[in-house]
């Protein structure tokens, strides 16, 4: 299935959501973007995606093709500095239960091994040099995570049990 920004597809038979977002000042935030000559793809233009392009990785991805034959693309997928710093903006400018959820989830769940790590490689990596123009937006969301009852837990409770 797919819809701009968006492609559900199976890849060995898991399945798999790709979002493809950009972050491009002279185009309206949430506007779909289509790069010159392509018909078919699209990508949903959100403020604060933009640290992605300073922090990604590079991995191959083999599927089936409606016709059954076996394709294997390479594409760029965010690392967890730019993805989290993202996602900050994110959960402070949209707000939607999908980005406190997200935020939450990537924390917990990375491969350097949970928030003190994340926090850790943020500090010292290829980003370290956003955080502090940030810190109004570092602020409001750890505001929104005070009490159970705040924004934040709340849209995480909301998503996870959505997810079940």
């Amino acid at each position: 299935m797919r819809t701009a920004g968006r492609w559900r597809v199976p890849i060995e038979d898991v399945p798999v959501k790709l979002e493809f977002l950009c972050d491009l000042p002279d185009y309206r935030e949430g506007e779909v973007i289509r790069p010159s000559g392509c018909r078919m793809l699209g990508a949903q233009n959100l403020r604060g995606t933009g640290y992605v392009a300073g922090d990604f990785a590079w991995e191959e991805l083999t599927g089936k093709l409606a016709d059954g034959t076996r394709a294997t693309v390479r594409a760029r997928f965010a690392g967890l500095e730019g993805y989290l710093l993202s996602k900050c903006v994110a959960a402070r400018t949209r707000a939607a239960t999908k980005d406190y959820y997200d935020l939450v989830y990537v924390l917990q769940h990375n491969r350097a091994g949970g928030p003190e790590q994340a926090a850790h490689r943020l500090r010292e990596g290829s980003l370290a040099s956003a955080l502090e123009p940030l810190r109004a937006t570092f602020l409001e969301v750890r505001a929104r995570f005070t009490r159970t009852t705040d924004s934040g837990p709340v849209a995480y409770a909301q998503q996870f049990f959505a997810e079940l």
